[in-house]
Parts: structure tokens; C-alpha cells; sequence
């Protein structure tokens, strides 16, 4: 449920973004980041409630590669930029995400057939 809310916020916000976009790549990472995680999701549905954007989070790793240039050239490595994308909407680390423990989704029931009576 949030995860599907997620995207299709992130694909309005983006969707007058020219296609190599680095705000692109930064919902691309977020989504990444989510994943299929309901939690993580329901927590960046609540940041884009309260006016976070993809494009402020952006900004951040602009600022990044602003503050650490070298003549002409700049760079934020994925995993600054997944640092700077965890914090800015608060989600915590890698390695907290993956000490969490995962919520396993509900079997599916089982459809009895005829077959399964005899």
C-alpha cells in the first residue's frame, strides 16, 4: 500500500524532469532503497506529506559534491549519496535496516479443489 503511494508521489515530482536528470537518479536510489519495505515506505510517504521532496533531497548531494569538487569535476559515490538520501528522510543505515527484523508477508490460502477431497 505505501510502497505503490511512494512511487507514484515520487513519479509526480519528477515528472517534468528531463530524463538524465540527478533528481531522477535520486527517486531511482530512493526506490532502490525502499525497496518493497512497507515500513521504510510509510516513512517517506510521511516526509512527502509534511513537504519533503525528492528534489530537496537532491540539493543535499549537490551540496556534497559542491563542498568536495576538485577544479571542474565533482562526484558523489552511490553509497554517499544513499547516506545523504537515508538521512534526509530519515530511515536509518544500511546495516540498521538490515538488523531489523523483516515482516514476513501472510501465506496465501489455500484454494481447495475437488481433487484435495477425494
Amino acid at each position: 500500500m505505501y510502497v505503490e503511494k511512494m512511487k507514484a508521489a515520487i513519479e509526480k515530482q519528477i515528472e517534468k524532469e528531463y530524463e538524465f536528470s540527478p533528481v531522477r537518479g535520486c527517486a531511482a536510489q530512493l526506490t532502490d532503497i525502499v525497496a518493497g519495505d512497507e515500513r521504510l515506505a510509510q516513512i517517506v510517504c510521511e516526509d512527502f506529506d509534511n513537504k519533503r521532496t525528492v528534489i530537496e533531497c537532491e540539493k543535499k548531494i549537490k551540496a556534497f559534491v559542491d563542498k568536495n569538487h576538485k577544479g571542474n569535476a565533482g562526484y558523489c559515490p552511490p553509497w554517499k549519496a544513499e547516506e545523504i538520501i537515508r538521512e534526509y528522510f530519515g530511515l536509518g543505515s544500511a546495516s540498521e535496516q538490515a538488523a531489523a527484523p523483516t515482516q514476513m508477508p501472510a501465506p496465501k490460502p489455500k484454494v481447495m479443489t475437488l481433487a484435495d477431497l477425494i
